[in-house]
């Protein structure tokens, strides 16, 4: 194991309150941080909340505690107190048996676990944070309700965490903007992807038309809007396959969707599903889309990409704005809502192999040089190093 960025290694425990196993970009970017800190030669020791035991048999280079909770859904807003106080229960348990120098905390909730440890154990806390759409702008008095409860939290949080980690200066804006406060105590690191894991392979004859999505199944993804543009590309393309990998709230709506319109043929529901499997769709796929009216960092964007796949996403997106999707050079950019649009690029690229082989190679190269794991590890280590406890 190497050294840790030319200093003493640390003992660094990271805190989550997404479920495992859920298709979820967040449980992969903290899966990739947790190797990019331990393969720097720190012990790491997740703590997050799983559905049900018995279920992960990956192998971790790192510590994994889970506070297993029951149901199907992920965590609401009545739930929260439950599922921080088993995750404290957890972290603490790992505090009383280990001397923590830093505690990295993924969103506000997790970082509220890490103060309550940092006051019993002195341990400075950095919260990262890669999704802030608990304060997008909605419709609905739950949605409000939350939104100014995240508010809340936030504010309150900052008066304790030591440091901030953004993975674009776009969200970073945005959160500052939604809360009416500066993050000067704050870094800007990429959530980067393996791009020696998530690369083409070979396969067995030229890929079929395949349409991928990959992700949580929720509103604010524009999943409806895909479903609305997929007959217009079946009267062209009749073989086209429009695949979904995830689990959410919109499941059954989209459902009843595509049956509605007769689709039903040309649509697959995969689920959850292994990372193997989840590798073998993305080499598949001739598209990948996401046609988001709100979006934290997209990290299935950047795995797309890796693939070489050309990518089709909304304007105004964290991808459109840290330059990840530059207009028909790494995939089209089309305006939220606008499902004739989409329905028209898919197609083109469908029919047109060979601009989609270039956009693919484009988006793979781009991410290369920009988004790679190994590109961002010294800065995460060197970040934490400076907040770290001394032996």
């Amino acid at each position: 194991m190497s050294q840790s960025v030319g200093k003493s290694p640390m003992k660094i425990l990271v805190i989550s309150t997404s479920f495992f196993p859920k298709i979820d970009g967040m449980i992969r970017t903290v899966d990739n941080q947790c190797k990019v800190l331990s393969e720097a030669g720190n012990d790491v020791y997740l703590v997050n909340a799983e559905r049900r035991k018995g279920h992960d048999d990956s192998s971790h280079p790192y510590v994994v505690r889970r506070a297993t909770l029951r149901g199907k859904r992920g965590i609401g807003l009545l739930s929260y107190p439950l599922v921080l106080s088993r995750i404290y229960q957890e972290a603490a348990e790992v505090c009383r048996r280990e001397r923590i120098d830093v505690c990295l905390a993924y969103g506000n909730a997790p970082a509220i676990c890490a103060l309550l440890l940092k006051a019993r154990h002195s341990i400075p806390v950095v919260e990262s944070v890669t999704d802030i759409s608990s304060l997008a702008p909605h419709r609905g008095k739950s949605l409000d309700l939350r939104m100014a409860v995240s508010q809340t939290t936030v504010r309150l949080t900052s008066l304790g965490v030591d440091g901030y980690v953004f993975p674009t200066r776009y969200l970073r804006d945005q959160l500052e903007r939604a809360v009416r406060m500066k993050f000067g105590n704050s870094v800007i690191i990429p959530d980067g992807v393996d791009v020696e894991r998530f690369r083409p392979f070979p396969r067995n004859g030229t890929p079929g038309n395949v349409v991928l999505y990959v992700g949580n199944l929720r509103k604010r993804k524009g999943l409806e809007d895909l479903v609305s543009a997929a007959p217009a590309v079946a009267s062209r393309v009749p073989d086209v396959r429009f695949v979904f990998v995830g689990e959410g709230l919109l499941d059954a709506a989209l459902h009843r969707m595509v049956a509605k319109n007769n689709m039903e043929a040309n649509f697959e529901f995969l689920g959850r599903i292994s990372d193997a499997a989840l590798a073998e769709q993305y080499n598949r796929t001739k598209v990948y889309v996401v046609p988001t009216r709100f979006d934290g960092y997209p990290t299935s964007v950047l795995e797309a990409m890796a693939f070489a796949k050309p990518v089709i996403t909304t304007k105004d997106s964290v991808s459109d704005r840290e330059g990840i999707i530059v207009d028909n050079k790494t995939g089209f950019l089309i305006e939220v809502g606008d499902s004739r649009r989409l329905s028209e690029l898919i197609l083109v690229l469908l029919q047109d192999d060979n601009l989609a082989e270039t956009l693919g190679a484009n988006a793979r190269a781009l991410v290369v040089e920009a988004h790679s794991l190994q590109k961002v590890r010294a800065d995460l280590v060197r970040y934490l190093h400076g907040f770290a406890r001394q032996h």
